[in-house]
């Protein structure tokens, strides 16, 4: 196996044992959260955390657009250019940082106003949103800095871990602090995330150091001009970074206009597995991108249909397991982890499971359809495709959270409408951007994953626990049942690539 095969391996893997860790945290601290603050202070938390990643649109795009312009400066050795447009964008990041959290500060009465935060959490609300978000945007503009220095090289393994460790280290202080400490749970919660910032920042300008040319950032570097192509590119990006931002982060904003905190706090409990474990299907795409850069630098169309077909099939199949799993076993889950704490109220945070259940499936159907697009800078279709079906979305979602009977659940219908109607049509963009027959594409990529999904759903319920009396026992064997059942059905389905990654296996062992 080739060094790119075993990088991308070994960034998959790291990135499984991120979701995983994640996923652990998450059973532990949501419910721990919810009895320490309160459902309404954790939906205060969960409304601090979507107005500090809305502000996020304001960074014009640059962000998404600095991994693929440093991919393209080290698959041209460019070392002086890497260094310069990694020090001017940090300076530009950290100046529009500051500006987005002195006027977040100033509006900080108004949101506390529009989500409709009661007397009771609003003082202390509009405090932290003047202190703790505009130090957490700071800290959110600079870390991408970083990340996308060290994915240029390929390095995701590395971001994927500092994130589990910092990940670990503020839930076990927050365990500690909020179990010890005599004092406000809101703004204990507040201080320890804040340190966990610092300690990800700590540990990413360690590895920067050593991966990236040395690490060398400094003001003498910084040239305007060396903005000009992420201007370029961050044009595009930014449009899409903006649909994307009122696809995802204005959810929990609707639902606390309509519903208030409480809602909010379904929503994010509902929510915060499912996209834990999204980036365990997207991760194995998103780190296509300097593969994809590389390949259109040097006009490579084979490799590019390669990586189109084969990277849709795959991560399809990987999104069924996960989206099949999470719909069958939904219910029992959520019952067994959080009924003690919110009652009936659970039967909401799993339609809410569910529902990111298909949504992550539709997602993962995109396959590296995005990271060819952005290696190849074909980005007007996407960006006219991606604002009408975002403000479809937004529509939607408003009208059925707040004029039908679906509740909190209803934000994310419009989602799951938005995905199926997109994705064949990107589809069909991305199959003639690299010269693939569209039913070609649809015939090797998409008509088997579909039919083992539902074979998968099919043959899975007959596993699926009652939600009365179950146990942690008994859900972790169905799981693992259903998981059995998958990962034989995908044998049965993909007994040629089963084969051979089985050969392979036997030959690793053989040499060694």
């Amino acid at each position: 196996m080739n060094k790119t095969v075993v990088q991308v391996i070994k960034n998959t893997v790291s990135g499984w044992g991120m979701v995983s860790a994640q996923a652990a945290i998450a059973l532990v601290m949501v419910p721990f959260l919810i009895g320490k603050l309160g459902v309404e202070g954790y939906g205060v938390i969960a409304i601090i955390t979507a107005i500090v990643g809305f502000s996020m649109i304001a960074d014009l795009g640059l962000r998404a657009a600095l991994n693929r312009e440093l991919s393209e400066k080290v698959a041209c050795h460019d070392v002086e250019g890497f260094r310069s447009l990694t020090a001017t964008a940090l300076v530009l990041y950290v100046v529009i940082a500051l500006l987005i959290g002195a006027v977040g500060g100033w509006l900080a009465p108004w949101f506390c106003t529009v989500f409709n935060v009661g007397p009771d959490y609003r003082a202390l609300t509009i405090l932290l949103i003047r202190t703790y978000a505009p130090f957490t945007l700071l800290a959110s503009f600079v870390a991408p800095v970083l990340t996308a220095g060290i994915c240029s090289f390929m390095r995701y393994d590395v971001q994927n871990n500092v994130s589990t460790l910092s990940q670990f280290a503020v839930s076990l202080l927050l365990l500690a602090t909020l179990t010890f400490v005599e004092a406000n749970p809101l703004v204990v919660w507040c201080g320890v995330t804040a340190i966990g910032w610092v300690l990800r920042i700590g540990l990413l300008w360690v590895f920067y150091r050593r991966i990236c040319y040395g690490g060398l950032i400094s003001l003498r570097r910084v040239e305007v001009r060396s903005l000009r192509p992420l201007m370029s590119l961050g044009g595009s990006m930014y449009v899409l970074q903006l649909t994307q931002m009122l696809a995802q982060q204005m959810d929990p904003l609707i639902v606390s206009r309509f519903i208030g905190p409480a809602g909010v706090a379904l929503y994010q409990a509902g929510s915060r597995l499912p996209q834990m474990i999204r980036p365990m299907v997207t991760g194995l795409t998103e780190q296509l991108t300097p593969l994809t850069t590389k390949y259109h630098v040097v006009d490579n169309r084979s490799r590019e249909q390669q990586v189109l077909i084969l990277g849709t099939r795959y991560t399809l199949y990987l999104g069924a397991l996960l989206s099949v799993g999470m719909l069958l076993l939904a219910k029992p889950f959520c019952h067994l982890w959080l009924f003690d704490k919110l009652g009936a109220d659970v039967h909401s945070v799993a339609m809410v499971l569910q529902l990111w259940a298909v949504v992550i499936l539709f997602n993962c159907a995109g396959g590296p359809q995005w990271p060819i697009v952005l290696g190849k800078k074909k980005m007007r279709f996407s960006v006219v495709l991606s604002v009408t079906t975002a403000i479809f979305n937004v529509m939607l979602s408003i009208y059925l959270v707040g004029y039908t009977n679906w509740g909190v659940a209803g934000v994310l219908i419009g989602t799951v409408i938005t995905e199926i109607v997109r994705r064949p049509i990107a589809a069909w963009y991305v199959a003639n951007l690299v010269g693939v027959g569209v039913f070609e594409y649809a015939r090797k990529a998409y008509v088997v994953p579909f039919l083992f999904a539902g074979v998968f759903l099919l043959l899975g319920r007959w596993v699926v626990p009652p939600e009365e009396g179950v146990t942690w026992g008994r859900l972790l064997a169905c799981g693992l049942g259903i998981g059995f059942i998958g990962g034989c059905l995908w044998i049965v389905f993909e007994w040629r690539m089963a084969r051979s990654v089985f050969r392979h296996w036997k030959s690793d062992r053989a040499r060694r």
